[in-house]
């Protein structure tokens, strides 16, 4: 392939996986807002004693935390299309060699390797294992989910 079409190849994937990354991170952050306002209006009908539309919101958080979750899953796909054609354009530009990984240089192609090496939650336990993005922002949408349904039937229950 002619150099400056692996240069605009890159681009372009580098574009793409900055699109998809933001649109990940807006997403999420939306959600967050939208949770919290959820939030706010069933404390606001508790007081008021609306349990109904209480348990109605609260059902409303565990759907729209499904929803999200499925969004984001989406989002994750397209990000690692483009994490994969970086990978390759990396191995496509030729870089000093002398050892049999990839070079420093080459940050996507290399994290495959130095990902052999971390200590990712949940496969291990311990304090200094760390969560992937993907699995901090799922244990989110679990907990507003499942809180959304045990909240909603709590009220219920009780109501």
């Amino acid at each position: 392939m002619d150099r400056e079409f692996l240069k605009e190849m890159r681009e372009y994937s580098w574009n793409y996986f900055v699109a998809f990354a933001n649109a990940r991170l807006s997403t999420f952050r939306f959600y967050l807002i939208f949770c919290t306002i959820l939030i706010a209006a069933i404390a606001a009908l508790l007081s008021t004693n609306e349990t109904w539309l209480a348990v109605s919101l609260c059902f409303l958080l565990s759907f729209l935390s499904f929803i999200y979750w499925k969004v984001d899953v989406r989002h994750k796909i397209l990000i690692k299309h483009a994490e994969k054609a970086l990978e390759f354009l990396e191995k496509e530009f030729p870089l000093p060699e002398g050892e049999n990984r990839p070079h420093v240089l080459q940050l996507f192609y290399s994290e495959a390797e130095r990902e052999k090496s971390y200590r990712r939650f949940p496969k291990y336990f311990s304090p200094k294992a760390y969560f992937s993005y993907s699995t901090s922002v799922n244990l989110v949408f679990e907990i507003f989910g499942l809180g959304g349904i045990i909240a909603a039937t709590v009220l219920i229950i009780h109501g």
